[in-house]
């Protein structure tokens, strides 16, 4: 009898926040008990061509397939991490005005603006 499958993750696109998607892999793959040894296949597999692309590339001559999960995790996040440019994340915090929110969304908006401070250690 095979096991239900709990939730879903869409493919990786481009652009978007490896970090972030990457935390969703690990939740998606604990919650549906995966096993070490085939961590790596539920990634490259999740994550779409382009993560699996981008992986062949990044780990060549190595063969992603084989390498383990945490591994084959940090390389990705190490190559597809944006680069902050800290004054334009200052620019954009400056920007953020309550306008027509409530003050508790006005609140998630500014702590969200303000999280790419707390990486910079000032």
């Amino acid at each position: 009898m095979a096991r239900q499958v709990i939730g879903s993750v869409q493919p990786y696109v481009l652009g978007d926040d490896i970090e972030c998607y990457l935390e969703r892999v690990e939740l998606y793959l604990e919650v549906n008990e995966v096993d070490e040894t085939r961590k790596t296949g539920y990634l490259l597999t999740i994550g779409g061509a382009e993560l699996f692309d981008v992986a062949r590339k990044v780990c060549s001559p190595e063969d992603p397939k084989k390498m383990k999960a945490d591994v084959l995790i940090s390389v990705l996040k190490k190559h597809l991490k944006a680069n902050v440019n800290e004054v334009a994340e200052r620019y954009k915090f400056r920007l953020v005005y309550q306008k027509d929110l409530s003050m508790k969304e006005y609140i998630i908006e500014l702590k969200a603006a303000a999280q790419q401070f707390s990486s910079w250690g000032r």
